[in-house]
């Protein structure tokens, strides 16, 4: 049998991911409050509310699980502690967090505001919190775990 030659050294090349653009921060820093305070001011009718709520909280959570996938991806071989910053942080904000977020609670305000008076909105809330949570926590739990 013939002898390997031997082998050279290979070269890995990772780019860490950078801040977003100014271009994209503006006019998510812009709209995401907008957003928020338009759910804070706006009364309108019950189903424009639910509608536009609903969606707000659906793509809120869309883009805070982006953020969390990527947070976990960037973390691989790391745990990530529950309080406090995850060991791998190449960014200084993440601006799918932060859009998220945002969009997540003006959601939730919507879809209480448009609720009779009660403990039904008091019950809307919770489910929006508790949905939050979960959904936040359950991923670094299991990514914990793994290692």
């Amino acid at each position: 049998m013939n002898e390997l030659p031997p082998m050279r050294p290979v070269e890995v090349r990772y780019d860490p991911p950078i801040d977003a653009p100014w271009w994209q921060v503006v006019p998510a820093m812009v709209l995401s409050p907008a957003a928020f305070i338009y759910s804070l001011m706006a009364t309108p009718g019950a189903a424009v509310a639910w509608t536009v709520g609903i969606l707000e909280v659906i793509v809120g959570m869309g883009c805070m699980s982006i953020s969390t996938a990527r947070t976990l991806h960037e973390n691989a071989g790391h745990r990530i502690p529950m309080l406090g910053s995850p060991p791998v942080r190449p960014r200084r904000f993440d601006l799918f967090a932060g859009v998220g977020f945002s969009l997540v609670l003006g959601g939730a305000v919507l879809i209480v505001g448009a609720l009779d008076r009660g403990p039904s909105p008091m019950v809307a809330l919770f489910a929006v919190t508790a949905l939050i949570a979960v959904t936040e926590t359950v991923p670094y739990v299991i990514h914990n775990r793994r290692l």
